[in-house]
């Protein structure tokens, strides 16, 4: 191998170090914006309540109570949940 050919080498080595880089930050970047997004709380519950709603619109009459009754009794299991998980977490750090 002579001088020229190694210097060709090289000099395709650092371009496809180059096109290699550039294509996996933009595939990091890509990643760490879906991981952000599917992260996002806030959305997820508008997500939910949107389905909630369009749930309780297709049903009627004892359905549509039941349905309401069930919703209501998880929504205080969730908080009352929630609130020993504060007073747990408070516990811990008075002590």
């Amino acid at each position: 191998m002579d001088t020229v050919d190694f210097y060709r080498k090289l000099q395709q080595t650092e371009d496809l170090k180059k096109l290699v880089g550039t294509s996996l930050k933009t595939h990091c970047q890509n990643l760490k914006e879906d991981t952000k997004n599917a992260s996002d709380f806030s959305s997820a519950q508008q997500v939910i309540a949107e389905v909630y709603v369009a749930l309780l619109s297709s049903f009627e009459g004892k359905a549509k109570e039941a349905l309401v009754q069930r919703l209501n009794e998880n929504a205080t299991m969730l908080t009352t949940a929630t609130e020993n998980r504060s007073a747990f977490l408070k516990s811990i750090k008075t002590k």
